[in-house]
């Protein structure tokens, strides 16, 4: 029991309202708990002789692995320090603070974004390089992108990955293998899921499958054309079916009061998406060409 304690003892688990975080020579590890929120960080100290750690511009790395396990407010990912990972949760944030408007430009060399990592709605605007191989699941999700190219090297880009950003533009490069964009949807080829499109979606044919948090994330939209092609609209985990749809709000200008109301989809005759909408109760037209 003595060497779990000392293990345990080596771990500083990262929570909410940790707003000055000081790391001593002795912790080994760091994880997040789930109540965590880069908001709330204000200062991070690592003790100078740290073998593992160290802070350099509001970024807390990791030598061993090459990965920026934190960033807080003012940051600037570093370049020439070799870095290799953004990790899990490294800026999230469910603050709901949209006065402060970030762009990201991530240096070349990292392979990888962590899940949830710029899950902050400060985040309006990214760079990706061209090493990058992999996006982590809801890596950029409820922030404020409008805009996203996605590089020749992608290979994996995990579910959710840019649930509802609201954007307006999403391209890939013409040389990646694994994945495209037409009609500012992002397409993985080999499966023909679809994993990310913006508002009033115009989805094209080649589509099979719409994965979960894609239809889930679209909250100003009106209309949804869903291709012949398609076989499979994935459910979002743990949304009730009420959210499962993309909805638009209405403010009555007399009234001054909002409503939800539901788009209308544009299905082709008896396809799998006019069965889908009459199984939901969705409003839909079949003259979709």
């Amino acid at each position: 029991m003595k060497g779990d304690k000392t293990k345990m003892e080596n771990i500083m688990i990262l929570a909410m309202g940790n707003r000055k975080i000081h790391i001593t020579k002795e912790i080994t590890s760091i994880i997040f708990d789930e109540s965590f929120d880069a908001a709330d960080i204000r200062n991070v100290m690592v003790d100078e002789d740290h073998p593992f750690y160290y802070v350099k511009n509001n970024c807390l790395i990791d030598r061993r692995t090459k990965r920026i396990e934190l960033l807080w407010k003012g940051f600037e990912i570093p370049e020439g320090e070799g870095i290799l990972e953004i990790g899990d949760y490294a800026f999230f944030s469910l603050s709901f603070d949209y006065s402060r408007k970030l762009t990201v430009k991530i240096p070349e060399g990292v392979v990888r974004i962590g899940a949830h990592a710029f899950s902050n709605p400060q985040i309006s605007g990214v760079m990706l390089p061209s090493s990058l191989k992999e996006i982590g699941y809801r890596a950029f999700a409820s922030s404020s992108l409008k805009e996203i190219f996605i590089p020749k090297n992608v290979k994996k880009i995990g579910i959710g990955a840019f649930h509802n950003c609201q954007m307006v533009k999403i391209e890939t490069d013409l040389g990646n293998r694994s994945f495209y964009s037409e009609n500012n949807c992002l397409i993985e080829r080999e499966t023909g899921r679809l994993l990310a499109c913006t508002n009033n979606p115009v989805i094209p044919e080649g589509v099979k499958i719409i994965e979960q948090m894609v239809l889930a994330g679209l909250i100003e939209t009106s209309s949804v054309c869903l291709p012949s092609s398609l076989t499979e609209i994935r459910l979002t985990e743990d949304l009730p079916k009420l959210l499962q749809f993309p909805v638009s709000v209405l403010k009555d200008e007399a009234s001054g009061e909002s409503r939800i109301v539901s788009p209308t989809f544009y299905v082709k005759k008896d396809s799998y998406g006019e069965e889908y909408c009459i199984r939901n109760d969705l409003v839909y037209h079949t003259d979709h060409k």
